[in-house]
């Protein structure tokens, strides 16, 4: 097994799987501090996701929601709009 396998019990999650699952805990009923401190959130965070279907856009609170990190792609185009390296 090499060196750079993920652990075994971690996995990604999508945001819309995360929205229902907040969503779920919200219905028990669970308070916003409840479901804050399960995630290690602020309850402001949690409120936005429940309600507003925010979705994180920093690296810290993304891996404690278990979402993948962002990453921004610049495409570069010429003049004649074809990508850049074109030949």
């Amino acid at each position: 097994m090499s060196g750079t396998a993920p652990p075994k019990n971690t996995f990604v999650k999508t945001f819309n799987t995360l929205y229902k699952e907040m969503n779920e805990l919200r219905d028990r009923p669970m308070t916003y501090d409840e479901i804050a401190t399960r995630y290690r959130i602020s309850k402001a965070m949690a409120w936005l996701i429940i309600n507003k279907k925010y979705e994180p856009k920093t690296g810290v609170i993304r891996a404690r929601l278990g979402l993948p990190q962002q990453i921004v792609v610049t495409v570069v185009r010429d003049r004649k709009g074809r990508f850049a390296g074109h030949e």
